[in-house]
């Protein structure tokens, strides 16, 4: 079995907390360590109680890719002769000659001894000299007017930091405990994670409460959560603490995000137990009350605040359909990467909890975005196929991802509200057919239109629509188009591209609350002259003089040729998720036979 923190643990954790804000722990140079040296760590391998294990140098490796410098030491002790180093363990303070040395933060997988990757705590010491304060709303933005924001995502991730040079040694994977929801929505979070070099588990329960950490702190060996997601469903990222003083918290030994400059909350965490496997261990956990804010993630490790709140983004899910009705609140961190990602996976593990993934599923779906300062998103649509309701939750991550990227202006969410209503069949029609009674008709006349539609499972019906015709229409030959959405909202951007090129955040959110809806059958009548759009303005039926003027003096990107400018356009509500489109010509002549 293994044993309680020793005695001078004990005195060296007392006496750095003793010591106040300005504190820093005595430490030990990787120019004072050496093959053979021995010391011990500190973790948790059970509920909140501080355990040791020994610690035996066996190199110290020089001018590597991600420390400058690291320790390979043999750990063992308590259960780790049977685990192995596991996941969680990331952060573990390691004492050489009494002195702080640094922080478990490597490992390999199949290893037939417990081998560990150490970061030295010269470079962790170094994290909290960076801001600890909030990060401003806008340092994603550019100077540059419309310059996208996409292209700073580029940052490394841990997943691709690559091994300590000479070894096979890895990153610890961060453990990131979840609950609240159900295996298919783990894999839709694992997916999200897996870039971070994070491994997604079922918690034992969501966060634990006061009763299960009343001795526990923020020190030394303690157990550490970095929450992503917190209410209903709860997902967060559990290590170790290496060091903390009455205000700062430094741990991992590692990247979490590689984020640098972040506002992450911060948590105690309860281990329920370690898991033993053959590849890599890991601690089960959850996360607890939140104590403060992770404001730094860098190479060498993270570095928080203590009594600080990160400001969350709350998310609501009103879910009719189903055995029951049901109410899901949570909120997640406010980020450009994550936060639209973090919030569908709240709607995926919402719904997968009344077993509606997967299945033939009818959906209607509104979504409201409620944006500081601005105007609200409010879409509304119906997805229909086997697994729609993730097409539906999906579906709500694009106007989340195109705010948080938007090139214009800093945007500060303020609540995200979502009203779902499922079947379970799939309602659905495919258009099949066109058929036109009259394909000559004269000014001023109704054009009849029979649509032939093929149902989900093979039942065919028709539906028969009438479009108006403009007395002042000229004679000619026309084009008439019915499709669904994807059709519909294809001829719209062709004929006018600049529309849909937002100048200012203003115009982004109203397209945004523009979409084509899935269950509307669209018809138009189009004439077949050439044109041109600028910016969202059409004009049509250009002499080929004027239109090769405007092609050759307007900047690229604002300009598009169009073929066809809709005479008469119609949307008909159909109840069912419209596919594929039809098109056929139809002839105007004022001497045509009347009806």
């Amino acid at each position: 079995m293994f044993q309680p923190v020793r005695t001078i643990a004990i005195f060296a954790v007392v006496s750095l907390l003793a010591a106040g804000a300005s504190a820093r722990p005595n430490t030990i140079g990787i120019g004072e360590i050496h093959e053979g040296m021995r010391g011990y760590g500190l973790t948790v391998f059970s509920g909140v109680r501080i355990d040791t294990f020994q610690v035996e140098v066996l190199a110290v490796l020089r001018n590597q890719s991600g420390p400058a410098d690291a320790i390979v030491a043999r750990v063992s002790g308590g259960p780790l002769s049977e685990t192995g180093v596991a996941q969680g363990m990331s952060g573990s303070p390691v004492y050489l000659d009494g002195r702080l040395a640094g922080a478990v933060a490597w490992t390999s997988t199949f290893s037939k001894s417990p081998i560990a990757g150490i970061t030295p705590i010269e470079s962790m010491l170094e994290i909290p000299s960076r801001p600890m304060t909030p990060p401003p709303p806008d340092r994603y933005a550019f100077s540059e007017r419309g310059a996208p924001r996409s292209s700073l995502n580029a940052v490394p991730r841990l997943a691709d930091a690559g091994a300590l040079a000479g070894t096979e040694m890895m990153p610890i994977k961060t453990p990131v405990a979840v609950a609240g929801a159900d295996a298919r929505a783990l894999a839709f979070l694992q997916n999200i994670l897996e870039p971070y070099g994070m491994t997604v588990l079922q918690s034992a329960g969501g966060t634990i409460g006061s009763d299960s950490l009343r001795n526990a702190r923020l020190e030394p060996g303690a157990s550490l959560g970095v929450s992503l997601v917190r209410g209903d469903i709860n997902v967060a990222g559990i290590g170790t603490v290496t060091w903390a003083d009455s205000t700062t918290v430094i741990g991992f030994g590692h990247p979490m995000f590689s984020k640098g400059h972040v506002d992450l909350p911060m948590s105690l965490a309860y281990v329920h137990f370690l898991w033993p496997s053959q590849v890599v261990s890991y601690k089960v956990a959850s996360q607890g009350p939140v104590v403060g804010a992770l404001r730094q993630d860098r190479g060498s490790g993270i570095a928080g605040i203590l009594n600080e709140r990160p400001d969350m983004l709350p998310v609501e899910i009103k879910i009719s359909g189903g055995p029951r009705p049901r109410v899901v609140h949570y909120e997640v961190v406010r980020d450009i990467d994550l936060s639209p990602q973090l919030v569908t996976f709240g709607v995926v593990a919402s719904l997968s909890e009344l077993e509606a993934l997967g299945i033939p599923a009818s959906v209607e779906m509104t979504q409201i975005i409620q944006i500081e300062g601005r105007a609200p998103v409010r879409r509304k649509n119906f997805f229909t196929d086997f697994g729609g309701l993730m097409l539906a939750a999906q579906a709500g991550a694009e106007p989340l991802d195109a705010l948080a990227r938007n090139p214009f202006a800093p945007v500060r969410i303020e609540r995200v509200t979502y009203e779902i209503s499922f079947r379970e069949n799939i309602e659905a029609a495919f258009i099949k057919g066109l058929e036109i009674p009259r394909r000559v008709i004269r000014p001023g006349e109704p054009l009849i239109v029979r649509a032939i539609f093929q149902t989900y499972l093979g039942r065919q019906f028709e539906k028969t629509l009438s479009l108006p015709i403009s007395s002042e229409t000229p004679d000619g030959v026309y084009i008439l188009r019915v499709g669904g959405a994807d059709a519909a909202q294809r001829w719209t951007v062709a004929r006018s591209p600049g529309r849909f090129i937002p100048d200012n955040l203003d115009h982004l959110i109203r397209l945004l609350n523009y979409e084509e809806r899935n269950d509307n059958l669209t018809l138009e009548v189009v004439n077949r002259d050439i044109g041109m759009t600028v910016d969202d303005q059409e004009l049509p039926s250009l002499p080929p003089s004027v239109f090769e003027l405007l092609r050759s003096a307007v900047p690229g990107g604002r300009i598009g040729p169009i073929l066809g400018t809709p005479l008469v356009r119609k949307q008909e509500p159909m109840g069912l998720y419209v596919l594929g489109s039809q098109e056929i010509s139809v002839a105007v002549y004022r001497f045509a036979r009347p009806r």
